[in-house]
């Protein structure tokens, strides 16, 4: 899509502000019109019919060019100064060829980007052209687009996606050269319970609450009493 500008200070301009509604029409029309179809300022006689609903006369030309917005042709007007930055300041034919070469490059680099991720397993999920699966639809990894693809299908399929399997190597881990399985071992790693060591020394034994076996010994730790013999319990009482 290409845009016609139309600079503010024009509401301020003597040409402008002298000119008639029709001839306004006219003029913007064809700024409109030159901008889309890429000819640089120029129109055909043949074309007038997309200026004005009611048709371009001969007057009309005749006030763009006392208006010096013009200047006839064999075979029409060509509007002048269509990308000096003192004139019409519009775009050049060439300048939005070059801005949609580029930006189509853009998108070409960019969505190749995503397409080597999604084979290495840096990306889980599905890439349709530049737009990825929303991270509220699947576990993601890095690089996981906000936007999903509106596909009802996709995104039951990309629930039931396991984050503790990569996708490219499912049947086993193949080695740290892939990053698919990296992420997998780590999510095994996260979702396995936690193991809490603990000395029951330091826990009972600590603040004296050994457990005493029927031999005088601690079941937690060296510690040993003396066993009171029968005839003898009389000197503790």
């Amino acid at each position: 899509m290409t845009d016609a500008r139309l600079p503010g200070y024009w509401l301020t301009e003597l040409r402008f502000m002298d000119m008639s509604d029709r001839l306004w029409r006219i003029f913007t029309n064809a700024l409109m019109w030159c901008a889309e179809q890429g000819t640089d300022g120029a129109v055909q006689s043949r074309h007038y019919r997309f200026l004005y609903s009611d048709g371009v006369t001969e007057d009309d030309i005749d006030s763009l060019v006392v208006a010096e917005l013009a200047e006839r042709t064999d075979d029409g007007f060509q509007l002048q100064g269509w990308a000096d930055d003192r004139g019409l300041r519009q775009s050049s034919a060439a300048t939005v060829h070059a801005y949609r070469e580029r930006k189509r490059k853009n998108q070409a680099k960019y969505r190749e980007g995503l397409r080597s991720r999604l084979e290495s397993g840096d990306v889980t999920g599905h890439v349709a052209e530049h737009v990825g699966v929303g991270p509220q639809e699947v576990n993601s990894v890095k690089g996981a687009s906000a936007y999903v693809t509106g596909n009802a299908d996709l995104r039951l399929d990309a629930k039931k996606v396991d984050p503790t399997v990569c996708a490219k190597h499912p049947d086993g881990d193949a080695g740290v050269s892939c990053w698919g399985c990296k992420t997998a071992r780590e999510a095994r790693a996260a979702s396995e319970p936690k193991k809490i060591a603990f000395d029951p020394a330091e826990v009972f034994c600590a603040k004296g609450n050994h457990k005493w076996l029927a031999d005088g010994t601690c079941n937690y730790c060296p510690e040993k009493r003396r066993v009171v013999p029968k005839n003898e319990e009389w000197m503790y009482r």
